[in-house]
């Protein structure tokens, strides 16, 4: 990077691409070292189109260039586009939930205005542990683990203790099917195969993806889709599933020729330029149909209408507030039990700021105590300045119960173990940066 752009500053890295910030213009940089990028994406009018290097493995590819933008957080940011090109029309939406969610489910009316297609598992959780509006026997998760990932872990515990029967489906032993009846074995992502998928700018499906077996799953494990059809067919409702990954990414392609041609040729589709995608053309969903800054459907709901700031909860005296965050060496809770990236990192650590670590005499590596209302954990101190004096934090996925996680178990703490189940007003999501802890010697 640095032979090209001068005052190179990273703001965030994905799985296979970052942004950066340069005073360096791009454009001119490319234009200069042609043999270095790969300017296939470039509409056949631009003076930088060229598609000598296309899909040439190691080059590098511009996929947009902001003149300017507002950052909150990574990979959430507003843009200010100097023109607007026109794109291909996108593909039609692709997800495939379903839109007529019951009014009876567990979670309904717990949260003003909660996602229907994702709902809220803190407010499941405590509708199952209550037995309201109606009690729950049996429970099916796949590729998830709520025990690491939900706040309150003893919570997640006290809810499956309630249930008749929990089955898991997962390409590994979690904390989660360590705690279910039943663990049925899933390909993995190389043994897998699976509908289309909309990515960049993933709401406006103005890119498409797919997944394909490269080898043979191994010993019994079978895809969800094969295990919810035959549980569909014993419980008399086989005429609803009554078809292929095939025929689905078949119906989803019906009426985008281009997307399956370029899926054919190309193994992927995307759209060059501004995402648009299936957004293009149309007006906002707004009860205007323009930019609102005053809903008045949040205030028929009984929300602010217009975005107030809402100081957060002052920080008690001795007390810390412990964060959540990524790792650029693990997803979640995951991967933590992958052999090699266990190698890079074998065990969670508190960041706590060396002022603070003074305060209380707490040296880089040593063992220390972490406590809040809900629970209390035992774990190394990493003393850093990567973090505020008055905030701590750690990685997800360590500290398990699961003895099948043969890397990880007996190393490091479970972050859920500590963090409160405080829920967000409007979408009922987890709330997870309002836990307070104390931290002490052991």
């Amino acid at each position: 990077m640095l032979k090209w752009f001068k005052d190179v500053k990273l703001l965030f890295t994905d799985t296979d691409s970052l942004m950066f910030e340069t005073s360096t213009d791009p454009e001119l940089v490319m234009a200069e070292h042609k043999e270095d990028f790969d300017l296939s994406n470039y509409p056949e009018s631009h003076p930088l189109h060229d598609k000598i290097n296309e899909k040439v493995i190691g080059k590098m590819k511009s996929e947009l260039i902001l003149r300017s933008s507002v950052s909150i957080r990574s990979r959430y940011f507003s843009l200010f586009l100097d023109e607007i090109q026109s794109v291909p029309e996108a593909i039609p939406a692709l997800r495939y939930f379903y839109e007529d969610n019951p009014d009876d489910r567990v979670d309904a009316g717990r949260a003003q205005m909660m996602f229907d297609e994702e709902g809220s598992f803190k407010h499941t959780r405590d509708a199952v542990i209550e037995g309201k509006p109606y009690p729950i026997k049996g429970w099916m998760t796949y590729k998830t683990n709520p025990m690491q990932t939900g706040a309150n872990r003893d919570k997640t515990i006290e809810m499956i203790n309630t249930l008749d029967f929990m089955m898991t489906v997962d390409i590994a032993m979690s904390d989660t099917a360590w705690m279910a009846d039943l663990v049925l074995p899933a390909p993995s992502y190389l043994e897998r195969q699976d509908p289309l998928s909309a990515f960049l700018a993933s709401s406006t499906c103005s890119g498409v993806i797919t997944r394909d077996p490269v080898v043979p799953a191994m010993f019994e494990s079978k895809p969800v889709f094969w295990i919810v059809k035959e549980l569909a067919k014993r419980l008399e409702l086989g005429e609803f599933f009554d078809f292929t990954v095939d025929d689905f990414r078949k119906a989803q392609l019906k009426k985008i020729p281009e997307v399956a041609k370029a899926l054919k040729e190309d193994g992927v589709y995307n759209v060059a330029g501004p995402s648009f995608g299936i957004h293009k053309g149309k007006p906002f969903k707004t009860r205007s149909k323009k930019i609102e800054f005053y809903n008045t459907r949040y205030k028929d709901k009984g929300i602010d209408p217009m975005p107030v700031y809402k100081q957060p909860k002052t920080i008690p005296e001795n007390h810390f507030r412990i964060v959540v965050g990524r790792n650029a060496y693990i997803t979640q809770s995951a991967s933590t039990n992958n052999s090699l990236l266990w190698e890079l990192e074998k065990e969670n650590s508190l960041w706590i700021h060396p002022k603070s670590a003074a305060a209380m005499d707490i040296k880089n590596g040593e063992t220390i105590n972490v406590k809040s209302h809900v629970g209390k954990v035992t774990i190394k101190a990493r003393v850093t300045k990567e973090t505020r004096p008055d905030t701590v934090y750690m990685d997800t996925g360590f500290g398990v119960l699961s003895k099948g996680l043969t890397n990880i178990f007996g190393k490091g703490a479970c972050i859920a173990q500590i963090l409160e189940d405080k829920a967000d007003k409007i979408s009922g999501n987890m709330a997870m940066h309002e836990t307070f802890v104390t931290v002490s010697k052991t």
